[in-house]
């Protein structure tokens, strides 16, 4: 233990003792070599232990699994640098989740310690928990609606809704082996403007061609957002999908019955007061095919 405080003990508290994260220095006989500030505070408080050098580790390391960072130890004495999280019993029954660093420290090519680093993450877990259980019921609220959601990672499904897999007539295992060239028509050059618009805004909503398992092909719309992990620090993607098929049967049969009975359609945007005519109305009101009418203009034609 002396050898080990000689050569840390100058540097060790310069180093570390400003760090808000805990860190303490582990012997290959797991006896505490040095800790700092924090984790002499973190044990205070959990534990009402005062930290001493020389006390087994597991003193101040109360886990629910303790033969397995007993193991995590081992891995890193032998050179191996390893991160885990682990569940801490603390006094009145709490339970605080960390996250576990294990980094060898080598001196002269000599491995003479671990030096363990944990961050707490208690609160983390539990809005993760909070996030999950959210997503379930968002799920279940468009699985009502025969709405289909994917959530995908580096373009690879890693989530997906019962009316996702009912759409596109995969079963769940299979789905989350796809990526988006198995789910839409790549040729289409809607799709590349909807992923590049989507890079741009962290969002976009677009019509394209979906194809199911059996290779039919069928209309959709595809309203995605891009947004950052913070719990896995990647990309992700949230994609909702809404079958257009009757939509657009309905729409041609409604201009097949406008042309044959020569009745027109028009439909009105509240949100933005946009006005659009179908075109056995425009050719009812005798105007250009391209006519574009104004809200004003059109409620003139019925005075």
């Amino acid at each position: 233990m002396g050898k080990f405080n000689s050569i840390i003990d100058p540097y060790f508290h310069s180093l570390f003792d400003n760090q808000s994260q805990t860190i303490v220095i582990v012997s290959p006989d797991f006896k505490i070599i040095q800790f700092n500030a924090a984790f002499s505070e973190n044990a205070r408080i959990h534990l009402s232990k005062k930290v001493k050098v020389g006390v087994d580790i597991f003193e101040y390391l109360i886990c629910d699994s303790n033969e397995l960072t007993r193991k995590d130890f081992l891995k890193s004495f032998s050179g191996e640098k390893v991160i885990a999280e682990r569940w801490v019993n603390c006094q009145h029954e709490k339970k605080i989740c960390y996250t576990y660093e294990f980094s060898p420290l080598t001196v002269n090519s000599e491995i003479i310690g671990v030096i363990l680093s944990m961050i707490e993450i208690t609160g983390l877990k539990a809005s993760s928990s909070l996030l999950e259980l959210s997503s379930n019921r968002f799920l279940k609220l468009l699985d009502g609606h025969q709405t289909a959601y994917f959530l995908s990672r580096a373009g690879v499904i890693i989530k997906a809704n019962d009316s996702a897999l009912t759409m596109f007539g995969y079963p769940l295992d299979e789905i989350y082996q796809l990526n988006k060239e198995d789910l839409f028509d790549s040729n289409d050059p809607k799709l590349a403007l909807h992923l590049k618009q989507r890079e741009k805004n962290n969002f976009a909503t677009t019509e394209l061609v979906g194809i199911k398992k059996n290779g039919d092909r069928f209309p959709i719309e595809l309203s995605s957002v891009l947004y950052f992990d913070e719990l896995t620090g990647e990309q992700c993607a949230s994609n909702v999908i809404i079958d257009l098929s009757k939509s657009k049967r309905d729409e041609k049969i409604l201009l097949e019955t406008n042309i044959a009975t020569h009745i027109g359609g028009w439909e009105l945007n509240l949100r933005d007061n946009r006005l659009y005519w179908s075109d056995e109305t425009k050719l009812i009101h005798e105007v250009e095919p391209d006519y574009i009418p104004n809200l004003d203009d059109g409620i003139n034609f019925y005075k």
